[in-house]
This record gives structure tokens, C-alpha cells and sequence, in this order.
């Protein structure tokens, strides 16, 4: 009886958890839509504010060779179900703009590239509550290139910055098809809140210098990846045509962006509305490495940096947003509280947009701050540095 009465309360959850995908339609239907355009990208970066990621739900993914083509990926990596209350509680929390990290390639349909239906719901309605609180909301393509896509890459396992003529030809038909479609569902009935990032962290993957890339022909690939995802962005006509979009340099880093001259923005048939992101790890990406130390060399490193992003980008009228910064919580307190003080005082001094990377994750190396079971904040010193209160 027991064991009957849970299913019955299961399958009512479930009703209830997905009443609000079942009433979203997946084309954006509607033939005009409001657009403030009064704001220079610089300004609007700046009206952005910090903000957090909701990481490791949407971009979640499982094997490449079986992905998870159902709404059940966005749990595959431990994370609590995304509610509107969860949505809210980041907003009223002081956080400006909400990064929603999306990858796709495990839900592809057909042999048409076509995304599944209820996925879509499923993205637009998280979007939709975003929207609805007054984030400024950031929706990208995250995970569909990793680390273990072998050469050449199959039909719908996503991209890759690998100068191969197939991976380059299935690279193209899988953007091509992705953002299209992206740009159908989101469009006119979304104004300049919503933001788009064309890529997430582009590399060569699984190459022996990954996240150290110098070769000038995988910077041309991204160069033209970019060109290409942004010319369908525009092409799509409405308030895309207008649209604020995100590029990053390879792998989304600093170094990418400022130490040499391959990178380059694409041409916009827009004006002013590229937003330059980066990515910010200074305090480690190893979880393992908890004795790291925020020193006097990673503040030069770090003062370095933005100098560079100001001299090159900022200084003319090209904005950065940090799309992911955090460190691990089994680092010292007192060296997070350095670092995020020291890089908030940066960010601030530049008009950058920072994004915290919140993976929920209440934990020793976990990089959590917003709780999502129990709607509460971490630590609460952490965040007020980090949205500016203290």
C-alpha cells in the first residue's frame, strides 16, 4: 500500500513539475517585440551587474555514446530540479543576470539535427522565469565539444576546433542546425535581456595542448564558427537582428583574447553589440589542489589581465563578461576572501559583468553558493563581496 501510495505521489510531482514545459510552444511566434536600443554595449554590460550560472543542469550530458536524449539529463550530474522558486531566490539575492549553460547534442531527435521538442519546452520555460524575475538571462551551446570526441566526430555529437575537413563539414552542419533553431524559439517575444553566447570553451579536444592552444588555424576555425553563428543570429531578422551575443576567444580564456593577434570579433551587420566573455579560474581548476593560495603573483597575474582586456577591448568600447569565475570551497577562506574581493574590485573598476560558476554544491570542493534544496546562501560573506554589498 505504501509502496503504491509513493507512485501515485511520484506521478502527481511529475505532472506538476512539467505543467508549465507542456504549455510553452517551441516557435517564437510572435511578429514584433520590445527592444531597448538606447544602450551602448558598454553601458548594457554595466547595467548587467554580477550574477551566477545555473551549472551542471542543462549542460549536463552523459556518454557520448548513449547521451540521454530525455529531460532526465539535467539531473545526471546530482543536481536539484530547477524550480521557479530557485529562479526567484538567486534574483531577490541581489544577483543582476543568470547564465543558463545549454548543451544539445544529446538531444538531437532525428537525422535532421532537430532538437527534442520537450527539451525546448523544457530550456524555454527555465528562460521563461528568468525572464519573468527581470534577469538578464544568457543561453548558450556549453558542453557539445569535450573531451573525448574522437577524429572525425559523428553525425550529432556536436563541434570541434579541429583543423580535419570532416570534423570541419559536421562541426558547421551541427552549429548551423542548433542556432537556427535556437533563433526560431527565441526571438521576437524576448527583449535585450536575453543574450546569446555563441560558443562555450571551443577547443581542440582531447589534443595534447587542449587548453593551450597556439596553432593560427584553430584560431581561424573559431574566428569562423563565430562569424557563422552570428550571421545566423542576425539573419533570423526581429529582435535577433538587434541582439546583444557574447563571443569567446579558444577555450573562453584570458590569454586567448590578449596574447596574440589571431583572435578576432566577427564583423556585425549590428552596431555595437558584441560582448567579449571570458573565463576566470585564478584559484585553480584541479578540486584536488586545495592548498592554492591567492599571492602577490596571481594579483599581478590577474591586474595583468585586465589590463590587457581594457587596453585591447574595453578602452574601445568592447565589454567583457566573465561568463564563469569561483573557486573550490576546500580552498582557505581567507584566500577566497582575498581573491574575491581582489577580482570584484577589478571587475568594478573595468564595468565587467562576473558570473559566478554555482554548480549547488555544498561541499568541501564543491563551488556552490546558492542552495538550491533548501533555498539559502553559503556563504554569505563570499556573496555580498561578490555582488558589491561589502
Amino acid at each position: 500500500m505504501k509502496r503504491k501510495i509513493f507512485g501515485i505521489v511520484l506521478v502527481l510531482f511529475c505532472l506538476n513539475v512539467y505543467a508549465n514545459d507542456k504549455s510553452v510552444s517551441i516557435k517564437d511566434s510572435a511578429t514584433e517585440g520590445k527592444f531597448d536600443d538606447s544602450k551602448s554595449a558598454i553601458e548594457f554590460v554595466k547595467s548587467m551587474g554580477n550574477g551566477w550560472n545555473l551549472g551542471n543542469t542543462l549542460d549536463a550530458y552523459g556518454s557520448t555514446k548513449k547521451p540521454d536524449t530525455t529531460l532526465n539529463s539535467q539531473y545526471g550530474w546530482g543536481e536539484a530540479h530547477t524550480t521557479s522558486d530557485i529562479i526567484k531566490f538567486g534574483f531577490e539575492n541581489g544577483y543582476k543576470t543568470i547564465r543558463i549553460p545549454i548543451t544539445w547534442f544529446n538531444h538531437i531527435s532525428d537525422k535532421k539535427y532537430t532538437i527534442n521538442e520537450e527539451w525546448m519546452k523544457r530550456v524555454k520555460t527555465i528562460v521563461n522565469w528568468a525572464m519573468e524575475e527581470g534577469y538578464y538571462v544568457i543561453i548558450n551551446s556549453h558542453h557539445d565539444v569535450r573531451a573525448d570526441m574522437k577524429s572525425p566526430i559523428k553525425y550529432g555529437e556536436g563541434y570541434i576546433i579541429r583543423n580535419n575537413p570532416k570534423d570541419i563539414a559536421e562541426s558547421k552542419a551541427f552549429l548551423t542546425a542548433i542556432w537556427t533553431q535556437i533563433c526560431e524559439s527565441f526571438n521576437n517575444s524576448y527583449d535585450e535581456h536575453l543574450i546569446f553566447e555563441t560558443l562555450n570553451e571551443p577547443r581542440n579536444a582531447g589534443a595534447a595542448d587542449e587548453w593551450f592552444p597556439k596553432k593560427e588555424e584553430e584560431f581561424n576555425l573559431l574566428n569562423d564558427y563565430n562569424k557563422m553563428i552570428l550571421d545566423i543570429i542576425r539573419a533570423s531578422g526581429g529582435n535577433n537582428a538587434k541582439r546583444f551575443v557574447m563571443i569567446p576567444s579558444l577555450c573562453t580564456a584570458m590569454y586567448t583574447t590578449t596574447d596574440n593577434s589571431y583572435f578576432k570579433l566577427p564583423d556585425d551587420s549590428a552596431k555595437d553589440k558584441l560582448i567579449l566573455t571570458v573565463h576566470s579560474y585564478i584559484m585553480g581548476v584541479n578540486q584536488n589542489d586545495a592548498d592554492v593560495k591567492f599571492t602577490e603573483e596571481s594579483k599581478k597575474q590577474l591586474t595583468d589581465s585586465f589590463n590587457l582586456l581594457n587596453e585591447k577591448y574595453i578602452s574601445k568600447g568592447i565589454p567583457i563578461v566573465i561568463g564563469e569565475t569561483a573557486s573550490f570551497r576546500n580552498r582557505s577562506y581567507d584566500e577566497r576572501i582575498k581573491w574575491v574581493t581582489y577580482q570584484t574590485k577589478l571587475t568594478k573598476k573595468y564595468g565587467i559583468s562576473a558570473l559566478y560558476w554555482d554548480t549547488n554544491a555544498n561541499f568541501e570542493w564543491g563551488m556552490g553558493e546558492i542552495e538550491r534544496y533548501s533555498l539559502s546562501i553559503n556563504e554569505k560573506e563570499i556573496v555580498d563581496i561578490f555582488l558589491g554589498r561589502k
